[in-house]
């Protein structure tokens, strides 16, 4: 009898994954990609409608994700202008996280600039989204369109951790906060600051947080070996990103290899004669694209061989 009821069962067990595999295989080649990516398209322009999103390819895969490739982001006003290019869109639910906590969340796995950000998302509260997750080794030199718009280059290593409610009603009150570090990069200037065209640097990072639809930069620091700093203020979103409104204030403690890139020992003693407690003000005011850097303490004190602006 039991040998019996072994037998139906085993035979049940089979069909049943018979079936689903089956229905596995109808549903990969049934599925409507093209229908299904216009949907997405209209859903995400209405949900940022300065961004045009172009999906080259969709299609399901397993275990139960729907997976885009070649999704290009661009300017609605400027469609010839790439934002962002992102390899490979994979999203689905959280089955680990299901059989353990019982609780249904959506993971979202993005792969770009030779790096990945994951996302683990969760609806607890009506209207809203919780979001955490993790930026991994993104070569941001790779973000040519981000470079083109800023229009200087950068480069590094960007890692780092987010966490957030996004409101879905309001995306203005929505509350991010990420700690961020850009490692082993290097920031290219307009015009000389410092006597530098550009400045490599071990790490520059940040704590950024929202707050009345700006974000919030604190406990900034920067680590090369010509100079330590350390930073904090805002940024003001604008209808794009050139047009985003920065301001910084800090201060920067140079290093002897900073003064021995100076050359001239009149520049060098005027510099230090400046110095409070090892350390120059400064600050940032301006566009993303067309920032200006000011150093107080040396603004004008040495006509133009001792840039006290830009870029």
């Amino acid at each position: 009898m039991v040998g019996r009821m072994a037998k139906i069962a085993g035979m049940s067990l089979g069909y049943a994954l018979y079936t689903a595999v089956v229905t596995a295989v109808l549903l990969w080649y049934l599925f409507p990609a093209s229908t299904v990516r216009d949907w997405l398209r209209f859903r995400l322009h209405k949900a940022v409608p300065g961004v045009e999103w172009k999906i080259g390819s969709l299609g399901l895969a397993l275990p139960g994700r729907l997976e885009m490739r070649n999704v290009r982001l661009n300017s609605s006003k400027q469609p010839k202008t790439e934002l962002l290019a992102l390899n490979r869109v994979a999203l689905g639910p959280d089955i680990a996280g299901l059989i353990q906590e019982r609780k249904m969340r959506g993971l979202v796995h993005l792969t770009l600039a030779s790096g990945s950000i994951d996302s683990l998302l969760s609806a607890d509260v009506p209207g809203s989204l919780d979001v955490e997750g993790q930026v991994q080794d993104v070569r941001v030199e790779e973000l040519q369109g981000v470079q083109a718009v800023l229009g200087r280059k950068i480069s590094g290593t960007l890692s780092g951790t987010f966490r957030g409610r996004v409101d879905l009603q309001d995306p203005g009150k929505s509350m991010i906060r990420a700690d961020l570090l850009l490692a082993q990069g290097e920031l290219t200037f307009r015009k000389p600051v410092l006597g530098l065209d550009r400045l490599p640097f071990a790490r520059l990072g940040t704590s950024l947080s929202t707050k009345r639809k700006q974000f919030r930069l604190e406990k900034g620091s920067v680590g090369s070996r010509l100079l330590q700093g350390e930073f904090h203020g805002t940024i003001i979103p604008g209808s794009d990103l050139a047009g985003s409104a920065i301001r910084v204030e800090g201060v920067v403690r140079p290093r002897p290899e900073l003064f021995a890139r100076l050359g001239s020992s009149r520049m060098v003693r005027f510099v230090r004669s400046r110095l409070r407690k090892g350390a120059l003000a400064f600050s940032v005011s301006g566009s993303l694209a067309e920032p200006g850097i000011l150093f107080p303490d040396l603004a004008g004190a040495m006509g133009e061989n001792l840039p006290g602006e830009d870029q």
